[in-house]
């Protein structure tokens, strides 16, 4: 399963309309439209698409298989049961390398039918960026990046991912670019070294897992240099995010008295409106053989306070996931979201997406 988190394009607002597949099976399965049109993007800037499958059916739905038609077209999924009444996103992925018009298949397998679900992505690559608001969104002095937000998910120790910061110089001199107070997990370089006024450029940074001391979620923030000589501070700053997961053996995959943790991968809590706090509960449940240990709850975004009313849940037990976001959250940086470190061999990370409305 593939992750690439930190190359923002306009994500596609797709259509609220709903259609629906039935089989004999219990889970029946609900999509949004599946033809998704990203319009006009920039050559060699990743774009990112969502959309969604919703379980309306009365028995969990299982994601079987996620498949494409191209090595330029990648997806992120969460592999764990979609519950009754649940949500669950697919983050679609295109490279963006060949100029032209694209027309690109995702395949989706469920237990809710034998035939598999077919969307498409199409477009069209320009060499020379059209929009720059939908392109490069975050704006630091002169310079223009396509996110502000660096994330490095289901990474396992040992392992040394890349994350790509792409960047315009929308000034009138030459810029070098280059990150400060990196963390000693993180490296970064640039290509070009110099970028020149009305040119693109790229900050490629590395992770080294083995430096990362805890499992689960290890966030800091980094820096963005405007100049020589730059100082840190809250214009020019930028969030990381990694996500270690624990390693289980071969062993323990195949225990079938493992623990086996069930839980809806969002929620909705409405509207804030007049409202300062929203809060909504959700089950988590043991459907294995032995107990289940919860052994990190953490989120990944200010304003977000949640509780667990147990950490540890005999085989059959349900324990309540309480969950309340301030309105001053929507200011802060990153999706509102809950992570769940748990010693499932099958689904050692949970998580969870907080929806809200203004």
């Amino acid at each position: 399963m593939t992750f690439i988190s930190n190359l923002h394009k306009g994500i596609v607002a797709l259509g609220l309309a709903l259609f629906s597949i039935s089989a004999s099976a219990q889970p029946k399965v609900a999509f949004t439209a599946q033809n998704m049109k990203l319009g006009d993007i920039a050559w060699n800037i990743p774009a990112l698409a969502r959309f969604e499958l919703k379980n309306i059916g009365n028995q969990p739905l299982q994601i079987l298989d996620v498949r494409t038609d191209c090595g330029c077209t990648t997806v992120n999924w969460n592999n764990s049961p979609v519950a009754p009444g649940a949500t669950t996103t697919f983050t679609v992925s295109y490279d963006a390398n060949t100029l032209g018009t694209f027309h690109k298949s995702i395949i989706v397998t469920t237990t809710a039918d034998p035939s598999p679900l077919r969307f498409t992505l199409q477009g069209r690559v320009l060499r020379e960026v059209v929009n720059f608001d939908k392109d490069f969104p975050v704006h630091i002095g002169d310079i223009r990046l396509s996110t502000d937000d660096i994330e490095f998910d289901d990474v396992n120790r040992g392992e040394q991912p890349q994350a790509t910061l792409f960047l315009y110089n929308a000034g009138k001199k030459d810029y070098s670019p280059e990150l400060m107070h990196l963390p000693k997990y993180l490296s970064a370089y640039a290509e070009p070294e110099v970028v020149r006024p009305g040119k693109m450029g790229k900050l490629i940074v590395t992770l080294n897992s083995n430096e990362v001391r805890n499992f689960g979620l290890t966030q800091t923030n980094i820096y963005l240099s405007r100049f020589s000589g730059d100082r840190v501070g809250a214009d020019n700053e930028l969030g990381t995010s990694v996500t270690l997961l624990p390693h289980f053996t071969q062993a323990e995959k195949d225990n079938k008295l493992a623990p086996k943790a069930s839980i809806p991968t969002s929620i909705d809590l409405g509207s804030f409106g007049d409202k300062e706090e929203l809060r909504g509960t959700l089950l988590l449940t043991n459907n294995g053989q032995s107990p289940l240990k919860v052994n990190m709850l953490q989120v990944y975004k200010r304003g977000i306070n949640v509780s667990l009313s147990k950490g540890t849940l005999k085989p059959g037990a349900t324990a309540k996931l309480k969950i309340s976001i301030t309105k001053s959250s929507e200011a802060q940086r990153g999706n509102p979201r809950i992570l769940l470190i748990t010693n499932d061999p099958h689904l050692p990370k949970i998580t969870i997406e907080v929806k809200t409305k203004k």
